[in-house]
């Protein structure tokens, strides 16, 4: 950081100081007319209806994104901002706490926040203003020494330098502008004294008073016109007048924009496409919101808003068609509050209303008409604006999850966030059907095991949107149900099929396990197995059914094994007739033959280029040539008894 010393240039009055109050009054300005007889007259509502024309771009209701940017304690204080060349805000407030001089920019993406100045008790009353190459330029309070300072970024560093040039209290009430050239305009107070005008010509200070004689010069603000002339409002602090002066290219012009008696509180002047001025300021007698403008022959004067006590901490923009726009404070309700002229009327809208809010508001406007707030919240600095969002949130869906079915799964999305904060959260997943749920950390039950995709979709208020996924692994815990079918009785060397089909698992059984105990342990596999008995016995047979997350259960099957003069055909089902074309594999099919005791034996006779023989109750053959075919499916049991089916494969 680099500290210039106080230069000694000789003070450079003004050219031409109006003592006489009721001279103040330039020849170029007519006397000041009571708002009151205006309201009441048609040239004034015609006058009114042509200079603040209806603008084409504002909304009754706009969308504000809210912020705090500094919670750190205690600060917030003194705040003003300024856009530089990409719209990106520049603000400048004070740190009550440390009595330090502190700076945020924001680079697009979040704000970085630095210490300006930090010797002595210093950073109140700051005003910031932006150059063409994007630096900041500040000026601001050392109360320490009763100073008027003024830093810049060089583009490596700061630079400070303290602009007051006199002994006493000075540089409350501060108000920073810069010209075309990028050199600084600064008013700021002297205690018990006049307003102090300085400017930096490029090579040393202009310096000035305002009204010299006059304790004077508090609730200041500057514009600066297209030819570089300054145009400045402040307030008599004893005789409660309020003033406007402008440089004529010789000297200063002094005239009253309201003489309504106690008002020109927290005034803000801005300058419209003709250089005209517009200030918005407070009204104390009445706790009102006021406006005033210049029509090019005289004041206009309104009384904006007189709901409460409202009007303080005024901050006053205009629009691209010259409509005015002001951002104060509701005093009454501690809000942070909004007007502007839609060239009919005006229309209001509460910024924050979130605890006390609204004082040291500052308000800037780009091109395009977004808008940007800085303010106090309680001891933090707050930020409101109107740009469309541009940064997407981020979404976080949570970590991966592997639960039982049946439990309840609470899903977060507490880490996802967005630099003006996430409006909606929806999750999304099939479970059976399309299931959408909303809110940052829902809870859903899972009825059904499997693999779950779940999306999170988190929205800004801006609509911006951005995903996440998290699985939900729901596992299997409910048992499958074996049945091994009827017991049964059968002849010795019957062939027994077995049948557990009817067994059930909500996912699916995937291995069936046969055991019993014949002359050796025997394990058959699978849902329907076959097994010859040769030895007469009672047999018990215990089916057990196993799903894929491993669950099983086991039933039991009592195959009865007698010898049995056994006299009775069994009966032959070769299946249905069928029709394929040539080449074509064909299943036969004589599961549903029957026998009282049971099959033993399926054999499948035809006749192809050679006599073909196939056995078993499903086999399959492969015709390459057409023709018609009979097949005869013949069987038998254990006595010896058969009958015979035919199928006709054409």
């Amino acid at each position: 950081m680099t500290v210039i010393p106080v230069q000694s240039d000789t003070e450079e009055p003004a050219a031409s100081v109006i003592e006489n109050r009721r001279k103040r009054l330039d020849v170029n300005y007519p006397k000041i007319v009571d708002c009151g007889n205006i309201l009441s007259t048609v040239l004034f509502s015609v006058l009114l209806a042509m200079l603040l024309s209806t603008c084409t771009v504002w909304a009754d209701t706009l969308l504000w994104n809210v912020e705090t940017i500094d919670t750190d304690r205690s600060v917030g204080q003194s705040t003003s901002i300024a856009l530089d060349s990409n719209n990106l805000p520049h603000i400048s407030y004070f740190d009550t706490h440390n009595h330090d001089l502190r700076y945020a920019r924001f680079d697009g993406a979040q704000w970085n926040i630095e210490t300006v100045d930090s010797e002595g008790d210093v950073g109140e009353y700051t005003s910031i203003a932006i150059d063409s190459q994007d630096h900041p330029h500040i000026c601001y309070r050392d109360t320490t020494n009763n100073y008027a300072k003024y830093a810049r970024w060089d583009g490596t560093q700061w630079v400070i330098q303290v602009i007051s040039w006199e002994e006493g209290a000075q540089g409350s009430y501060i108000s920073l502008a810069l010209d075309s050239k990028d050199l600084p305009h600064v008013i700021f107070h002297i205690h018990n004294g006049p307003l102090a005008y300085t400017h930096f010509n490029g090579s040393h200070w202009y310096r000035t008073k305002i009204n010299p004689k006059l304790a004077c010069g508090s609730w200041a603000s500057i514009a600066i016109d297209s030819k570089d002339d300054p145009h400045i409002v402040y307030r008599h602090r004893t005789a409660y007048e309020f003033f406007y002066v402008s440089w004529n290219g010789t000297h200063f012009i002094t005239t009253i924009p309201d003489a309504g008696g106690n008002v020109g509180y927290y005034s803000s002047i801005a300058l419209d496409a003709k250089d005209y001025p517009h200030i918005s300021y407070f009204d104390y007698p009445n706790a009102d919101l006021k406006y005033a403008w210049w029509s090019g022959t005289r004041w206009n004067v309104e009384t904006v808003d007189e709901v409460g006590n409202t009007g303080q901490y005024t901050s006053l923009e205009l629009d691209e068609s010259g409509n005015p726009h002001i951002v104060y404070q509701d005093a009454t309700n501690q809000d942070l509050k909004y007007a502007y002229w839609d060239g009919e009327k005006w229309v209001f809208q509460t910024i924050d209303s979130e605890g006390t809010v609204g004082k040291f508001a500052s308000f800037a406007m780009d091109p395009e008409g977004h808008m940007y707030i800085s303010y106090s919240g309680y001891n933090v600095l707050k930020y409101a604006s109107t740009r469309p969002d541009v940064i997407y949130p981020v979404a976080d869906a949570g970590w991966d999850q592997e639960v039982n079915e049946r439990a309840n799964v609470l899903f977060d999305g507490s880490g996802s966030y967005d630099t003006v904060g996430i409006a909606s959260y929806e999750w999304t997943f099939t479970d059976q059907v399309p299931v959408t749920i909303a809110g940052e950390k829902p809870v859903y039950q899972f009825l059904n095991p499997g693999l779950y995709t779940v999306t999170l979709t988190v929205a800004d208020p801006t609509g911006n949107t951005d995903t996440d996924e998290v699985v939900i692994t729901v596992k299997d815990t409910t048992r499958p149900v074996a049945k091994a079918g009827d017991d049964r009785t059968v002849g010795t060397g019957s062939v027994v099929t077995f049948d557990g089909s009817q067994s059930t698992d909500n996912v699916g059984i995937v291995s069936y396990a046969w055991t019993f105990q014949d002359i050796a342990p025997q394990t058959l596999i699978g849902d329907k197995p076959t097994y010859t008995f040769t030895r007469t016995g009672r047999y018990t047979v215990t089916l057990t059914v196993e799903d894929v997350a491993g669950n099983s259960d086991k039933d039991n099957v009592l195959i009865t094994v007698e010898d049995i003069d056994d006299t009775t055909n069994p009966e032959a089902n070769a299946g249905d007739d069928q029709t394929v074309d040539e080449g074509t594999t064909v299943s036969f099919d004589g599961s549903k033959s029957y026998d009282d005791f049971g099959i033993v034996s399926y054999t499948w006779t035809f006749q192809d280029i050679a006599p073909q023989t196939l056995t078993g109750d499903r086999p399959t053959y492969h015709f390459d040539r057409p023709g018609r075919f009979v097949v005869t499916l013949t069987v038998e049991d254990a006595a010896g008894n058969s009958h015979s089916d035919d199928v006709i494969i054409t």
